[in-house]
């Protein structure tokens, strides 16, 4: 095996009682995963296999982050940037052609030299705050922008995610809370060069609104219900869907989940 040591330096600088500047430093360690190095399986219905990797190599990081924080009474925000650079990055389920009964070939691999960098940006706010009449109600959002370079072929990472962003407009009582939120994302337009011949499917951005609640039946008895995808619209989200053709016929199976409703009780001791 081999021995990694992994330091880590994070600081903190208060401006004042609400305000924050944070950074850090990271070195890090990833060993190959062990189904990605030893073991292959095939889907006929979704019409592909995966291959393993027994050469896969650990991936080692250097891993770079700043940002500033507001931590309030009925309000926070927080916004930070990160750099991080991979030596031997391991992409999963990378498309490397078709085998002779016409199947997709997936296989884990590594990047020589990739890079990934992004910001990301949370904020949210008591709306009490502003008004009386606005007391139990609030707001909440977060963004997340990323780009991933692979520098040995001059390509983009496939497996680092578009643009996304969430939002939620809350109100709790003291036995119960209703929540409508938005998750939101753009399209995957960074791929990988194809092969001749090919085009890859550009999974389109979408809007997506779901509605949860919860009560209080007891001091410790909760009852949770959801109910996602409120106008059950058809969507793909980037990270499910591997590399396929544009006319690939198994596309519409890696489809998110349509309009569904979840229900669970909760009990603490």
């Amino acid at each position: 095996g081999k021995t990694s040591v992994s330091p880590k330096l994070g600081m903190v600088w208060h401006i004042d009682d609400d305000w924050s500047l944070f950074g850090g430093y990271a070195r890090g360690f990833r060993s190959p995963p062990y189904a990605d190095v030893n073991i292959g399986f095939t889907n006929v219905m979704f019409g592909y296999t995966a291959i393993s990797n027994p050469n896969l190599k650990p991936e080692t990081s250097n891993g770079f982050e700043l940002g500033l924080r507001y931590s309030g009474q009925n309000a926070y925000a927080s916004l930070s940037a990160y750099d991080n650079r991979y030596r031997d990055f391991i992409e999963s389920f990378v498309f490397v052609g078709f085998n002779q009964q016409g199947l997709m070939v997936y296989q884990s691999q590594n990047v020589a030299d990739a890079h990934i960098h992004g910001v990301e940006l949370k904020a949210g706010l008591e709306l009490g705050a502003l008004s009386p009449a606005l007391a139990g109600w609030s707001v909440r959002g977060a963004a997340a922008w990323s780009r991933g370079e692979d520098h040995a072929a001059g390509e983009p990472l496939e497996s680092v995610d578009p643009f996304t962003a969430t939002f939620g407009l809350a109100y709790d009582a003291d036995d119960w809370g209703v929540e409508l939120s938005g998750r939101f994302a753009g399209r995957r337009d960074r791929m990988p060069t194809p092969p001749a011949g090919t085009h890859y499917f550009v999974s389109p951005g979408y809007s997506v609104f779901d509605l949860y609640a919860h009560w209080k039946l007891g001091k410790q008895v909760t009852l949770n219900a959801g109910l996602r995808n409120l106008g059950d619209r058809r969507y793909w989200s980037a990270g499910d869907v591997p590399l396929a053709n544009s006319t690939s016929a198994v596309l519409d199976r890696y489809t998110a989940p349509g309009r569904s409703l979840a229900v669970s009780l909760q009990v603490a001791w």
